[in-house]
């Protein structure tokens, strides 16, 4: 790749541009304004992925909360709906809650890194966060070992 093609990824990389168009009278001509948001730095990316690692070594509710705090402050601090990180997706739903989802999926009861077994009281796997539907949820869990995976669980009445 050339010199300018690289410089336009790098440029890309920094930032996001959300492109706002206002109708307004200025002297009788129509303005457009332009917002230029920032894109995550690394330090903030990287302060995602430990609140995540964090709570799974921890697996305390307080580690939780902070967790979930953290991920909404960059989210909001970005104006990012969406942050897609090495092992999961970070998302605001539409009540404004942190949703994590995996990017990767199991159909087994065991985490495919270490073995563990999903469903023991004294597992160390956690729930991450759940997504209901009418027939089934689809769970996001997260493993001591440091794995995060989704699993669809049927509802049962």
């Amino acid at each position: 790749m050339d010199g300018e093609g690289n410089c336009a990824i790098g440029y890309l990389n920094e930032v996001i541009l959300l492109i706002s168009q206002h109708n307004g009278k200025n002297n009788n001509m129509m303005t457009n304004k332009t917002t230029i948001y920032q894109f995550p730095t690394t330090e903030d990316r990287h302060c995602a992925e430990t609140a995540l690692m964090t709570f799974l070594n921890v697996q305390s509710g307080l580690s939780r909360l902070m967790m979930l705090s953290a991920l909404k402050s960059i989210l909001n601090k970005y104006h990012l709906s969406k942050l897609k990180l090495a092992k999961c997706i970070i998302e605001l739903n539409h009540y404004d809650e942190v949703v994590v989802k995996p990017r990767k999926f199991i159909a087994t009861k065991n985490c495919p890194t270490c073995g563990e077994d999903l469903y023991t009281v004294d597992s160390k796997i956690r729930i991450i966060s759940i997504c209901q539907g009418a027939t089934s949820e689809f769970v996001t869990y997260g493993c001591q070992c440091g794995d995060i995976f989704g699993k669809v669980e049927k509802i049962t009445h």
